[in-house]
């Protein structure tokens, strides 16, 4: 049976009705002309001999150099009229469903009429059965697929007219390879020409409208689909809304421009979410990547990531972009990854928790022009605004004051504040389903999530009392009120007014409390946290000390870290074990403990936070250390005027007392500290409920006794309480 000449013409071939015949009928149509095309341009003529195959009159042709017949230059023609219609202006004629989603391809990746042929050659050999067997007809080939670069390149330029073009098409290098558009199907061959050719799952995706599907990219964590904010009284506020002027005008330049963001920050400061804030202010979604895990993919990761937010006009959020500046990060890959993002013009927030090497920072700047934001923790003020706006919602408005003052002294960023409301919610339904919340709901939620980077270190240090039952002298209460000041102004002096430029270091709040024990130094400490808005966290000295060196200058480091990174501040209790006065050095156990002393030192004097720092044994302490204190406050043992003040304040309103109870001759007699009276008091308390009578003075001297007892204490003579009692 003899091989007669393939006619590709409009009649023989049968049209497809299928939804993607449908929707993008004019694209289609015009990948049947290119195949018509290059059917008469290796169609035989009229002098073929008659009965061999197609490879063998197209041989025979060319040998002879035979030209086409008229009939045939008449019909090319003809199909060379249809195909010097232009991309845009078949766009602008057609009004099929597809061609505005193609038209968005086209336009956002700069493709050419002949990129855009290859894209719909391919498209059509894998959408379409008929061009699909059409192609394998003109390979003599019923088992291929995909056509390779040769193929392709007949088809498009059958009379090598524009060569050049063509291979730059289709080369490695173009828009279509780079950008993921095209793949090569085995592409271990070094020889472009021998490599099959197939459309990307990333195009058929979005042509196909199944944008839904996030494609298989190492290190892509979520795609956030954001929203412009409605107007709800409810809602949380927006991280743009607690920037700066500058900041915000900043990033207003930076959107119209370069798109292109370097955000300094830890995760408190919601960098993420600022970046989720700025695409809901376009309407437009946010693709979430880590740099480090996608670097380690390598470009073609990179290139797939780029060409996904590109189809989906979607911003992305590199994370931990730090990575870029590692020793063992490859040199060459770190040149390509700013090379393939400089030519994307897609929105970029590239975030480092701590900062990065210089020459890193510079790269942004050259290259991507990055708009550098140094993001900074909600204060203690913005905290409570948040939380007042989120918890609206469940509480009234008498309540909600209050709950968001005591919950602001967590150094929380909008995001965790916003995951602590749905933490306290699932709580509230575990015990209640109509999601009645509680107070107790929110401290838990707000205790899960707190830090627990240095759980293993620190305990977090919870106060109850207020600033009534603190019984202290004058001149100690003097410096308790300067720390305040100090602490809830010093943005404002050093930062907004220039003293820190001045000073360099020691510009954090530090502060040293000195005095026997039970004299109310951590109760203190605890009360300026929360009077600062701040969460205190007491250093657990047993498990920072380590015997290995390096290893208690390495627990410190960590420590003072997430104190900067989070903002909560230190409480050191029994400093002069770590601030030890440094001794001559005659042996190298002298030696590495003068250095964790000065370690301490230098990092205490570089830290901007608040450390507070309490012993019982000021003179032991180092004098540079001493130096370093900005605030010094002594709490020496009360006296008698004092602890009549400790003894009243220790019984509670609501305890049942007795109506001839006198506290003034306790006072004067028993010389004890503010926590020995809190202990003796609340042994009183169980001595009288035990006998089921009002507290009286006998309870409370026999509990005076017993702590003079166990204090190893001469006893002085009895008021009222006798052993016969």
């Amino acid at each position: 049976m003899t091989n007669a000449p393939v006619d590709i013409s409009a009649a023989a071939i049968p049209a497809d009705l299928s939804d993607i015949n449908h929707a993008y009928a004019p694209y289609i149509e015009r990948v049947r002309a290119l195949l018509r095309r290059y059917s008469l341009i290796v169609n035989v003529v009229d002098t073929t001999p008659q009965g061999e195959d197609l490879a063998q009159q197209v041989a025979f042709r060319g040998l002879s150099g035979v030209p086409l017949p008229e009939r045939l230059k008449v019909a090319l023609d003809s199909v060379n009229e249809r195909l010097s219609e232009s991309y845009e202006s078949l766009a602008r004629r057609s009004d099929a469903e597809g061609v505005a989603r193609f038209e968005r391809i086209r336009l956002e990746f700069s493709l050419t009429d002949l990129d855009c042929d290859v894209l719909w050659i391919l498209l059509c050999a894998e959408t379409l059965v008929d061009i699909l067997w059409l192609l394998r007809t003109l390979w003599a080939d019923k088992e291929g697929i995909y056509p390779g670069r040769t193929f392709l390149a007949h088809v498009l330029d059958p009379e090598s007219k524009r060569a050049r073009e063509v291979v730059t098409s289709l080369s490695r290098s173009s828009t279509l390879f780079v950008h993921r558009l095209c793949v090569e199907i085995g592409a271990n061959a070094l020889e472009e020409s021998s490599v099959a050719i197939a459309p990307s799952r990333l195009l058929l995706r979005f042509l196909l409208e199944l944008e839904g599907e996030l494609p298989s990219i190492p290190g892509l964590i979520a795609l956030h689909q954001t929203k412009r904010a409605e107007a709800d009284e409810h809602a949380l506020p927006s991280t743009l809304d607690f920037l700066d002027s500058g900041l915000q005008r900043r990033l207003r330049t930076g959107f119209s421009k370069s798109r292109c963001f370097l955000l300094f920050g830890s995760d408190n400061t919601a960098p993420l979410r600022l970046a989720c804030d700025v695409m809901a202010s376009q309407d437009l979604p946010l693709i979430e990547v880590d740099a480090a895990t996608l670097l380690e993919e390598g470009v073609e990761a990179l290139a797939t990531l780029l060409g996904e937010a590109k189809l989906r006009r979607a911003g992305i959020f590199f994370d931990r972009v730090e990575a870029l500046g590692r020793e063992d990060a490859e040199p060459l890959l770190t040149r390509r990854f700013f090379e393939m993002l400089s030519k994307t013009r897609v929105p970029q927030f590239h975030r480092a928790t701590f900062g990065i090497p210089p020459h890193l920072r510079l790269r942004f700047a050259r290259d991507l022009q990055a708009v550098e934001l140094r993001l900074l923790p909600p204060g203690p003020e913005e905290r409570e605004i948040i939380w007042s706006s989120r918890l609206a919602k469940y509480f009234d408005e008498k309540r909600v004051q209050p709950i968001a003052f005591a919950a602001r002294v967590y150094p929380f960023g909008i995001s965790e504040i916003d995951d602590a409301v749905s933490i306290a919610v699932l709580q509230a339904q575990r015990r209640d389903l109509k999601e009645r919340l509680l107070l107790e709901d929110v401290e838990y939620a707000c205790r899960s999530l707190s830090s627990q980077r240095i759980g293993q270190y620190a305990q977090r240090v919870q106060v109850m009392n207020t600033w009534d039952e603190v019984i202290l002298k004058e001149e100690t209460l003097a410096v308790i009120s300067e720390i305040v000041r100090f602490g809830k102004h010093r943005v404002k002096v050093m930062e907004e007014q220039g003293y820190g430029a001045k000073m360099g270091y020691g510009k954090g709040l530090n502060a040293l409390f000195y005095g026997p024990p039970g004299t109310g130094k951590t109760l203190v400490s605890g009360l300026l946290a929360r009077e600062l808005g701040l969460e205190l966290y007491q250093i657990e000295l047993s498990q920072i000390v380590s015997k290995y060196i390096g290893e208690t200058e390495q627990r410190l480091a960590e420590i003072f870290d997430e104190s900067e990174a989070t903002g909560m501040a230190l409480l050191f209790d029994e400093a002069d074990s770590l601030f030890a006065k440094r001794t001559e050095v005659k042996s190298s156990v002298d030696r590495y403990a003068n250095l964790e002393v000065n370690f301490l030192l230098q990092r205490l004097e570089r830290h901007d936070g608040v450390v507070i720092m309490t012993t019982n044994f000021p003179s032991s302490l180092d004098e540079a250390f001493m130096r370093r204190i900005r605030f010094k406050a002594e709490f020496p043992a009360p006296e008698s005027a004092e602890r009549y003040l400790l003894w009243k304040t220790m019984i509670p309103d609501t305890a049942p007392v007795d109506a001839g109870l006198e506290l003034q001759d306790l006072a004067d007699l028993y010389e004890m500290t503010g926590g020995e009276i809190r202990n003796a008091v609340l042994r009183a308390a169980f001595y009288a409920a035990d006998m089921g009578v009002p507290l009286a003075l006998k309870h409370l001297e026999r509990s005076a006794r017993v702590e003079y007892r166990d204090g190893g204490r001469l006893m002085p003579p009895a008021i009222c309480w006798s052993e016969d009692l």
